[in-house]
């Protein structure tokens, strides 16, 4: 689910900042995909409830206004793709509708983001009242740095997965960039909370994230990494080894996962719903990459036959 929600977003954040450069490339995939995101992320959310069904009600009370703006990006985000695909605007141009769905979806990116670093150290949250507090999220160490760290690297990144190769100078920088940010947003966090481990796992993802913008400045390699499947498969595997920062403990080590694991009948239960879903989805995945990838190919043969 997050390799996919975070490859719609990258999408988002090149239309706000390059659209003329790359809408050719953005809008195949985005258009067909975004419905499949929002699947993922409705099974993500019923899985969680499975996995983890005495957190979620603590965590809506925590979580109240992070929630809420999440779902008001969410709905945006879904109105104004729709606006800009399907229905026709009077003074306003397909640029503004996808611009402003593009607002949405980096809102609802930033949101989730925070959200995740939240959990990682607590920051912002204040348990015995259920509540958080976004100013002390702010001053929390490394919270700050963790999600612009996010944010920089997954901008690098969409050059390479949409194959804009002639922003590759700004896609390199921008994904180094990110990649220290995090990783002193990491070491940052570590050194300030001790219960927050660093995995040697977590050695892989700093592995995949050196070695694609490398693949995609050579040529003999840039259309392997340029593949949606194999940057997606990278990706997912990349995100993987972030769990570890949340285990066996979560914000900030106070509160040990194992106490809101789910019974035994019930992991037996999400685990086959877990895995028949996640196939049905893998198989949604695949079809919509592929209808992505001849949407793109139509377009370029209708617009060589309009030269012609």
């Amino acid at each position: 689910m997050l390799a996919l929600f975070i490859s719609e977003s990258m999408g988002a954040m090149l239309f706000l900042f390059h659209y003329h450069g790359s809408k050719s490339r953005v809008s195949p995939y985005v258009i067909p995909i975004w419905e499949l995101t929002g699947t993922f992320i409705a099974f993500w959310v019923v899985t969680s409830d499975f996995a983890y069904p005495s957190i979620l009600i603590p965590a809506a009370y925590i979580y109240a206004v992070p929630l809420l703006i999440l779902l008001i990006a969410f709905i945006g985000r879904n109105a104004f793709i729709i606006f800009g695909e399907f229905i026709k605007k009077g003074r306003f141009s397909d640029r503004s509708m996808y611009s402003i769905f593009s607002v949405f979806e980096c809102l609802f990116c930033l949101v989730f983001v925070i959200f995740a670093s939240s959990v990682v150290t607590g920051g912002g949250v204040v348990l015995a009242k259920l509540a958080f507090n976004a100013g002390k999220w702010a001053s929390a160490p490394g919270d700050v740095l963790f999600v612009i760290g996010a944010i920089v690297l997954m901008y690098g990144f969409s050059f390479i997965f949409y194959g804009l190769e002639n922003y590759m100078r700004i896609s390199m920088v921008a994904s180094y960039l990110g990649i220290v940010l995090e990783l002193a947003a990491l070491v940052w966090i570590h050194t300030s909370i001790s219960a927050v481990p660093i995995s040697p796992v977590l050695a892989v993802t700093i592995i995949i994230g050196v070695i694609a913008p490398i693949l995609f400045y050579y040529r003999p390699t840039r259309k392997i990494i340029e593949n949606k499947v194999v940057f997606l498969t990278l990706l997912t595997i990349s995100i993987y080894p972030f769990y570890s920062l949340v285990y066996p403990k979560f914000f900030g080590g106070t509160l040990p996962v194992s106490d809101f694991l789910t019974n035994k009948a019930m992991s037996v239960a999400y685990f086959y719903i877990t895995l028949g879903g996640g196939i049905l989805l893998i198989l949604m995945l695949i079809y919509m990459v592929y209808v992505a990838n001849n949407f793109a190919k139509m377009q370029m043969g209708s617009a060589a036959k309009a030269k012609e």
